[in-house]
């Protein structure tokens, strides 16, 4: 009998210390723990949203990218349609982009005061499945006056 550390370890003569069979199974139950890991952790990357806000002028009618009078705040709305997950601003062609989104389904809610008139539009539901990325242009709207 050998003494290694505080453990007797029996081991017939001519044999190594430690058999390639216990090396086999120690690599496999590794490589099986490695595979539950990866498997119990989500690995699929994350979404994005992104797009550009544009706004119909009350007073010319004319079109225009939002960033191009004011950045805008642009807001991404959970599940519940009310609350505010994440903001963003447009730069000034209007567009803007959300990294790093969960799968889900998502709302954009984004608003613009230019001088007395605001600006406001809600997205269309958006669904972010398996991390791909959705585009969401957002016309702005006059939604009443500010004095």
């Amino acid at each position: 009998m050998k003494r290694k550390g505080k453990f007797f370890v029996r081991i017939p003569e001519g044999q190594p210390m430690f058999p390639v069979q216990f090396f086999s199974h120690l690599l496999f139950l590794c490589g099986l723990l490695s595979l539950s890991c990866l498997l119990l952790t989500s690995c699929k990357p994350d979404g994005e949203i992104s797009g550009t806000v544009t706004y119909t002028d009350y007073y010319d009618g004319c079109t225009y990218p939002a960033g191009s009078v004011k950045i805008v705040k642009v807001q991404l709305l959970g599940g519940g349609r009310e609350k505010a997950v994440s903001s963003a601003f447009s730069n000034h062609d209007g567009k803007f982009s959300f990294p790093n989104v969960e799968d889900g389904t998502w709302l954009l809610k984004a608003t613009l005061n230019k001088e007395d008139v605001q600006y406001e539009a809600v997205s269309e539901t958006l669904y972010v499945n398996d991390g791909k990325h959705v585009t969401a242009n957002i016309i702005l709207s006059k939604s009443g006056f500010t004095y």
